[in-house]
């Protein structure tokens, strides 16, 4: 291999496990070295490399030892491509490979298992406190469920974070998820997968670290507070279980030594940490003390019963809410999926139907 600058880069920028390079490395390689080409809002330094055009990289790659994998030029989230190690204005990184899902599973779509008297248990035990703050944390942050109807975690896209751990190099060409300012999330559900996946196309990492993520919300950008390697490692673990993202939570509760304020009900300096300086707007505090209230006086939410409303939501019947008090909605919905499988419709929880909605 030649010592030329763009040979260099070409080396430093992807190391493909089958030696190959991919029409996907090259563009990403175009892309961002045009993209550091140009003075970034926080260096005035300018890339080295000339604005060269696809054949001129190609050609650099092969210079540099490599050989055509015939990897497809975009990505694919149902397929994976081969890891690469990439050049950020932050710093150098890993990619972490994803698993390959051969019965193209949508991404982020995992088991989704509901909570458990076990991951309460454990996430209480290690924060020293009772399921009642649990609950009150849980019930905020997401409605009581980390979960959608179609096995996704809940999330929230921030478009601010993007834009920070991005250099702001998106927000002319993509203003809907790269911006100086916080907002701008439009609808709640799937819609903030659609923010994500805009983002996903323009920087992995930076996409799922800028979204929270599960029943506490938590952002990927402290994955390390939560417990995890990376980004990626965290998102995976809030696709499996509520109880994984229970103790994600937990963990980043604990790390940022806010157990102490959920043992002691300082429900206002809790907010003021947990969910930021602005958490007054939605009166964060106080309807952490109304939650608390509520669960405290024994009135805790019945696991079985949430579990068959969680359930009830993936095979597509609503249940009226996620919130273990089985009603009238929820016998409803019971009745309504037991007419679908030509079951008695009784309205009733028990065992089989637990056995027939999993």
């Amino acid at each position: 291999m030649t010592d030329r600058p763009e040979h260099r880069a070409v080396a430093a920028y992807c190391t493909c496990p089958t030696g190959g390079t991919s029409n996907a490395s090259i563009a990403r390689l175009m892309r961002h070295h045009t993209r550091r080409s140009s003075v970034s809002p926080r260096s005035s330094r300018r890339s080295i490399l000339p604005r060269l055009d696809e054949g001129i990289w190609r050609r650099n790659a092969r210079s540099a030892g490599w050989q055509g994998c015939g990897c497809r030029s975009e990505p694919d989230h149902n397929s994976t491509e081969h890891s690469q190690a990439r050049v950020t204005p932050r710093a150098v990184r890993s990619e972490p490979v994803r698993p390959r899902r051969e019965d193209h599973t949508p991404e982020f779509v995992g088991p989704g298992t509901p909570l458990t008297e076990q991951g309460i248990a454990k996430a209480a035990a290690s924060l020293g406190l009772g399921a009642a703050e649990l609950w009150a944390v849980m019930s905020v942050e997401t409605s009581g469920c980390g979960f959608l109807p179609d096995k996704r975690p809940k999330i929230l896209f921030e478009r601010h974070l993007f834009h920070r751990l991005t250099d702001g190099q998106f927000d002319d060409t993509n203003p809907g998820i790269s911006a100086r300012s916080a907002g701008g999330y439009g609808a709640g559900g799937a819609h903030q997968y659609d923010r994500l996946a805009e983002a996903i196309g323009l920087d992995r990492d930076a996409a799922l670290q800028s979204a929270s993520w599960g029943l506490g919300q938590i952002l990927g950008e402290n994955f390390a507070a939560a417990g995890f390697a990376d980004a990626e490692a965290m998102v995976q673990a809030m696709t499996v279980s509520e109880d994984e993202q229970l103790m994600a939570m937990a963990s980043f509760v604990k790390a940022n030594g806010l157990s102490r304020a959920l043992v002691q009900h300082d429900w206002t300096g809790f907010a003021r940490r947990y969910n930021g300086p602005a958490f007054e707007q939605n009166d964060y505090d106080g309807k952490l003390r109304d939650f608390f209230a509520q669960f405290s006086g024994g009135d805790l939410p019945d696991l079985e019963v949430r579990t068959v409303q969680v359930l009830l939501t993936y095979k597509g019947f609503n249940p009226g809410g996620i919130d273990g008090v089985a009603g009238q909605h929820t016998a409803n919905a019971i009745r309504a999926f037991q007419h679908s499988v030509d079951a008695s419709e009784t309205g009733e929880i028990d065992a089989g139907l637990v056995t027939a909605l999993a």
